[in-house]
């Protein structure tokens, strides 16, 4: 769609529509970005606007080269000075298009609200937040946190969820380094814009135990990012919290029970060999080796074991993430 017609169509009430001679005048004045410009200026009712097109329309008439030196000079000072804030005005036309487009999944979704304009700045779409929470806590990976956090946006504005009463549903946790999980959160008031608070969820309260083991799987982004994806594959992706949550439950529930029987924690799959860090894979084993006073063999402990630990008989070890979340789906009500 050409500029003039991209105008004609897209003026709204109230704002004049680019004439004939003004479509045909820009096209030889005006480089592509400023022709754009001045299209999204027609669309959103741009405060200056009006400016540009009576100078634009004093331009296309006028045979007074000093008149159009003058003028002319005075449209590409004032289309310059937009373009340096172009991005709010970019987001806001962005905005209010998918706003206007239900033909697809996502439709009106909440994500698409725009923050009313102010002064002479059109409706302001954001497009990305600061976590500080996480920041403070990992100075270290602001850079990271900050990706994380634009992507929330993008996520939710793009309809990736398929989901326009939950834009961000499916989208990935941060997982802090000490194991506190972030989810970003819609914080929309009734007046404002689409915006994102970014929530923590401390999974490790209460289990002093697990917060001293830095290799556990809940404490890996990669292991989240998996699990997450397989729950929505079944139709479940609003139950990564409460699958944690039992697998943390799971774990100090056997944890607690093998120390109370004074004896060391064996995996039955090694770690090494692919095993996973669960309840279902780990079970009480003798720590040092002993001698059979009967029999007078040694019976090796978990110590002496090491990578070549083996499966009880009758135990239902999940070796993948796709068996455990199969094991716990019936849990997931």
């Amino acid at each position: 769609m050409g500029i003039g017609k991209e105008a004609v169509e897209l003026g709204i009430k109230g704002v004049q529509k680019l004439t004939p001679e003004i479509q045909k005048y820009i096209k030889g004045f005006l480089g592509e970005t400023k022709q754009k410009l001045v299209s999204d200026m027609a669309q959103n009712g741009h405060p200056k606007y009006q400016t540009i097109y009576q100078n634009l329309d004093t331009l296309s008439k006028s045979t007074d080269e000093n008149v159009k030196e003058t003028l002319g000079l005075n449209v590409h000072k004032d289309l310059d000075g937009i373009l340096a804030d172009g991005q709010q005005l970019q987001t806001s036309r962005n905005a209010q298009q998918a706003a206007q487009n239900t033909s697809g999944k996502l439709g009106r979704s909440e994500a698409h609200r725009a923050h009313k304009g102010k002064g002479d700045k059109g409706p302001l779409s954001l497009i990305a937040g600061t976590p500080n929470t996480i920041i403070k806590k990992e100075p270290h990976n602001t850079n990271k946190a900050m990706e994380w956090a634009r992507g929330a946006y993008a996520y939710a504005q793009q309809g990736k969820s398929g989901n326009k009463a939950q834009p961000l549903r499916g989208y990935p946790r941060y997982v802090a380094e000490d194991g506190t999980l972030f989810k970003p959160r819609p914080n929309v008031g009734r007046k404002g814009g689409y915006q994102l608070k970014f929530q923590s969820m401390d999974l490790l309260k209460g289990y002093d135990e697990l917060r001293k083991l830095r290799e556990a799987p809940w404490r890996k982004q990669e292991v989240i990012d998996q699990l997450q994806a397989i729950l929505e594959k079944q139709g479940k992706g609003d139950k990564l919290d409460k699958l944690l949550k039992i697998m943390l439950k799971d774990y100090n529930t056997k944890l607690k029970g093998i120390k109370a029987a004074k004896q060391t924690k064996g995996h039955f799959i090694s770690l090494d060999k692919g095993g996973l860090d669960i309840a279902e894979n780990f079970g009480p084993q003798k720590g040092k080796s002993t001698k059979n006073p009967k029999t007078g063999e040694w019976e090796m402990g978990n110590y002496a074991e090491q990578a070549d630990s083996s499966i009880p008989e009758g135990t239902n070890v999940p070796t993948t993430w796709e068996e455990y979340v199969a094991l716990k789906l019936p849990l997931l009500k």
